[in-house]
């Protein structure tokens, strides 16, 4: 599997969506869009576009909570091919 911890965080997102369909606090066609911008924003991001006036290296704290979140719960990516 590529990029491991960005299929979690997709999944995560989109599991979170749904759980609030389930809920009754969102509608399957808000979610739904909520889910494609998403992915067009992440593309942006990647491509080393700006979004809302900011680029991917102003996230970078965020990165930083993610390894942290990894090494605190001994999370080896190599188990699932990422290199």
């Amino acid at each position: 599997m590529k990029h491991p911890l960005a299929v979690a965080v997709h999944n995560g997102f989109t599991a979170a969506l749904a759980q609030e369909i389930e809920n009754g606090n969102i509608s399957l066609q808000a979610a739904s869009q909520l889910g494609r911008f998403a992915m067009a924003i992440t593309q942006e991001y990647l491509k080393g576009n700006s979004m809302f006036g900011k680029d991917l290296r102003f996230f970078a704290q965020d990165g930083e909570m993610f390894e942290q979140m990894l090494i605190s719960n001994k999370v080896n990516l190599q188990r699932f091919g990422d290199s």
